[in-house]
């Protein structure tokens, strides 16, 4: 395995490729080490502008929420980010890809099994605001990501 490794390493290196070396000339999209050009991936300082803008966006949308007697809100973010990333929900949904069963196949959207928990926090809230008795749905009634027969 290591052998091979090397071989592949030693043959890009002399056809002109340098799969270690972000600053090498040729484009991002030519390199071993990165295939995808960095114009469509975010890199570390990108993904870091992305959530401030999310977090600050957020603040934002909740300072407005609470502001107004009639409003809720609901931080799906943080859910997501505490619940699922966290691992502490009840369900046993994780982000990973296909067998979390939150997201769907697409990696950004969620399964029905994720839509009816992030419903079910709201209606949660729904009751609590208005004291409300809305029927929570249960996420062990849909489905996550459907796997071969």
């Amino acid at each position: 395995k290591d052998a091979t490794l090397i071989k592949l390493g030693q043959a890009a290196a002399g056809a002109g490729l340098d799969p270690l070396d972000p600053t090498s000339a040729i484009t991002a999209s030519k390199r071993l080490a990165n295939p995808i050009d960095t114009k469509w991936v975010l890199d570390m300082d990108e993904a870091k502008l992305v959530e401030d803008k999310t977090l600050e966006l957020n603040a934002f949308i909740k300072q407005v929420a609470e502001s107004n007697p009639n409003w809720i809100f609901l931080d799906a973010y943080n859910i997501m980010m505490k619940d699922i990333l966290g691992g502490g929900n009840e369900y046993g949904f994780t982000a990973d890809y296909i067998v979390g069963n939150f997201f769907s196949l697409d990696g950004i959207h969620l399964t029905p099994k994720g839509y009816a928990y992030i419903a079910r926090k709201m209606a949660r809230r729904i009751n609590d605001k208005w004291d409300q008795n809305l029927t929570l749905p249960d996420p062990k009634d849909y489905r996550g990501i459907k796997m071969g027969e």
